[in-house]
């Protein structure tokens, strides 16, 4: 078998697939305050996206502040799954889902019990840290403040991999 995992054609597919990200929500990098410290906005400048050709959708997802520790800005997601994925596989509380389909689906927690969460918030905050566009955020903390944590070398040590200092496509992408 062989694999194309760089090609001009592939290259295009990639740019187009983050200016749709762009055009779904509310991505204004000018006035965001995870403005430098998020990884879309990276990646976008990596690619050289640096306009949108395709009409905006204008969503109006609702910004949900009922929580005691964290705020959700549904306006901001692009469903990565990340929090959902480090509450479940890393820290085992699977506070987090995806509801909803298409361009009605945004990330819920605890099966939409409004303001409270089963977990305590040392939890809760590795879940919302790993959050690359900040649209999840610990109430008191400014984007800036909040650190990603690299859980890579754990995983590979937990599926019996080892991290020996090589970087590797994964190294990046943590």
């Amino acid at each position: 078998m062989e694999v194309t995992a760089h090609s001009p054609q592939l290259l295009e597919f990639r740019k187009l697939i983050v200016e749709l990200l762009f055009t779904e929500r509310n991505h204004v990098c000018a006035v965001c305050v995870s403005s430098g410290h998020c990884e879309l906005q990276a990646l976008a400048q990596k690619l050289g996206v640096n306009h949108v050709t395709l009409p905006y959708l204008h969503i109006k997802c609702a910004t949900d502040g009922s929580h005691r520790r964290f705020v959700a800005d549904h306006n901001r997601c692009v469903l990565c799954a990340r929090c959902m994925r480090v509450c479940d596989e890393i820290e085992g509380a699977h506070t987090w889902d995806i509801t909803g389909r298409g361009i009605s689906a945004r990330m819920i927690t605890d099966l939409e019990s409004p303001g409270e969460i089963r977990k305590p918030a040392p939890v809760a905050a590795k879940c919302i840290s790993i959050c690359p566009v900040g649209a999840l955020v610990e109430k008191g903390k400014a984007v800036s403040e909040m650190t990603k944590p690299n859980f890579l070398p754990y995983l590979l040590q937990m599926r019996g991999g080892h991290n020996d200092g090589e970087s590797t496509d994964c190294d990046a992408l943590a």
